[in-house]
This record gives C-alpha cells, structure tokens and sequence, in this order.
C-alpha cells in the first residue's frame, strides 16, 4: 500500500504530462527490463519459459485485464481527478475481487466480510459526494468520468488477481507469474503502438520530457 502510494503519485505526474497511453507503454517496458534482471537473479533465467501454455494463458489474460485495461483506467483517472482520489477509486479492488471471487471461485463470503465491504463502499461514496474538495469542484462530467475511469482500473485491477490466482494455481513463484503477465502486457501495448503507428512518438516524447520519464522510471520501480 505504501508502495502503490508512491506510485499514484509519480503516474500522475508523468501522465499530466505526457499522456495516460505513452505512460503505460513506457513504464510497462521498463518494468519488464527490471522484472526479467529480477527474475534472472532469483531463477536463473530471464523469463519462465518452463511454465506450461496454459500458465502462460492465464497469467496473460490477468496482464492484459489488469495491466492494460486496468492500469490504462486508473493513468487516465489520475489526468482526470488526481491520485488522492484515484487511488480511493482504486480501493474497491479488494472488495470487486472478493465479489468476482465468490462468483467464479467459489470462496464463502463471512458476515464479517460483507459488513467490510459496506463499510468500504459507503465510505468512498461519502469521499465522492463530497463536493467541497478541489477535484469534485471540476465539470460534473469531468468529474463523473473520472470516477467511471478510476472504477475501471479498479475492476481491471481485480479481474487481473483473480485470473492470476488461477494462473499460480499449484504454488509456481510469484514473481515468474509477474514477469509473464508484465511481459505480455507490455508486447500487446508496443503491438498495438506498432501497428498505429505511434512507438517513435512515445520514445521521443519520453526523450523530450526527462522528468516525466524520471517519475515513469520511479512509478515502475515502485509498483
């Protein structure tokens, strides 16, 4: 929690500048350089390329929700009201994953846990309806579209655990299960930047604008 603190905040800044979409492609390519030097030092090779096809499907499928999706959501969130509120958006993951989880998985909910979940969503409805603050005194629809969009990362970021937790099924290492669904994720952003013709616009702006890459580069070692 600490580290996604840091981490809003450095995504914010960077995508005020540059653009949600050049932010997600840039930090996402650095973090794949860093997980695949992490993941060479504590597994002996660059990627898990021992794992099965269908490890890799799921953990890719959990990239592209939660990665791409996701994480393209919450970047255009922070653009629109701030990381103080995005970041509160971003906090009805746990209680979007529990749903999905007992949807899908199977797992009970307590009474305990449905009280929390109450708590949480009543919560956050009283922090968005306050209209005294800085960011709810924008255009309503500015405002209500970056509520959709940080609800969006949200749902992205819980549909992605979910599939994850299926993809580490058996006790495989998290952090091969990261480097997979980060390396995918990161080759559909670049394909995509490739085929619409923007992967020289996203490095020059990167080149043009060292502070921003300076919090792309920070945001992807922190998260």
């Amino acid at each position: 929690a600490v580290l996604w603190s840091f981490t809003s905040i450095f995504f914010s800044r960077a995508s005020t500048a540059l653009g949600s979409v050049k932010v997600n492609r840039l930090r996402l390519a650095f973090a794949v350089i860093l997980l695949m030097l992490i993941h060479l030092f504590l597994r002996g090779s660059l990627l898990p390329l021992d794992a099965t096809p269908q490890r890799w499907l799921w953990m890719g499928l959990s990239g592209l929700v939660g990665l791409v999706f996701g994480d393209a959501c919450l970047l255009q969130c922070y653009v629109l009201i701030g990381p103080r509120l995005g970041t509160l958006m971003l906090s009805t993951a746990p209680v979007i994953s529990t749903v999905l989880a007992w949807a899908f998985l199977g797992e009970r909910l307590s009474a305990g846990e449905l009280l929390g979940i109450l708590i949480t969503v009543l919560g956050v409805g009283v922090v968005v309806l306050d209209r005294g603050s800085r960011q709810a005194q924008q255009p309503p629809k500015v405002y209500a579209l970056g509520l959709l969009f940080g609800l969006g990362g949200a749902l992205g970021q819980a549909g992605g655990l979910i599939l994850a937790k299926v993809g580490l099924e058996g006790g495989y290492p998290s952090i091969s299960g990261v480097a997979m669904r980060m390396v995918i994720a990161a080759g559909f952003m670049w394909l995509l930047a490739l085929l619409g013709r923007q992967v020289r616009a996203t490095v020059n702006a990167g080149r043009e604008d060292r502070r921003a890459l300076r919090f792309i580069l920070l945001g992807a070692i922190f998260g």
